[in-house]
């Protein structure tokens, strides 16, 4: 038992094997295809492995979880800003406090 497209994988290589269900004429002419043949015309035509979407999937995750944090951050900083132009335009200004500054406490 040979793969139909290369020749070179035979039933001694670890791979998975799929059953076409298709004969070819001459010897040992029932057609199957190795698991290392698929993968490879896979990627010619542009398909990626399993594990390369999960991790895809998993960074999509992460990027929306992120821009939903960055979006609430937002919504809350434009809340601030709306009610500082609130004091503003009632002629309130911050002052100074008064009193010596804090001391900082060095660690």
């Amino acid at each position: 038992m040979r793969c139909a497209a290369l020749p070179h994988v035979g039933q001694t290589t670890r791979t998975e094997w799929i059953d076409t269900g298709s004969e070819l004429d001459g010897y040992d002419n029932h057609v199957y295809l190795s698991g290392i043949a698929i993968r490879e015309a896979g990627a010619l035509i542009g398909m990626v492995a399993g594990g390369e979407v999960r991790a895809r999937d998993r960074k999509i995750t992460a990027l929306e979880a992120q821009l939903a944090q960055a979006q609430r951050d937002l919504t809350e900083a434009m809340h601030k800003l709306a009610a500082i132009d609130v004091i503003e335009s009632e002629g309130f200004r911050a002052r100074k406090k008064t009193g010596r500054p804090a001391k900082e406490m060095v660690a």
